[in-house]
């Protein structure tokens, strides 16, 4: 009996590998735009604060013009920076 519940217990985990393996993984790199790619929200202080933009393109890619705005639960959407500096995200660069 003990070595049934044995093999059942390597059959299960071996199962467990094989779907953990082989589900695909989504990364930035897969991307065809501008990502977030970090996000702090807390801290000792506001600016602790900060949002990382990942730029998985071929070619720079300029933030003039962009906002950053946030949507509450209820829809409700309000600017926390109303214009990004006029600079480029370099390829595979990080702002």
């Amino acid at each position: 009996m003990r070595r049934l519940k044995n093999f059942f217990i390597i059959l299960w985990l071996a199962f467990v590998a094989v779907v953990i393996f082989n589900v695909p993984k989504a990364s930035a790199e897969s991307a065809s735009h501008v990502v977030i790619s970090e996000v702090q929200i807390g801290g000792q202080t506001s600016k602790d604060e900060f949002i990382e933009l990942f730029n998985p393109t071929g070619q720079a890619v300029n933030l003039k013009d962009w906002k950053l705005a946030k949507k509450t639960a209820g829809g409700n959407e309000s600017n926390l920076l109303s214009a990004f500096p006029d600079l480029n995200i370099p390829v595979y660069g990080l702002f």
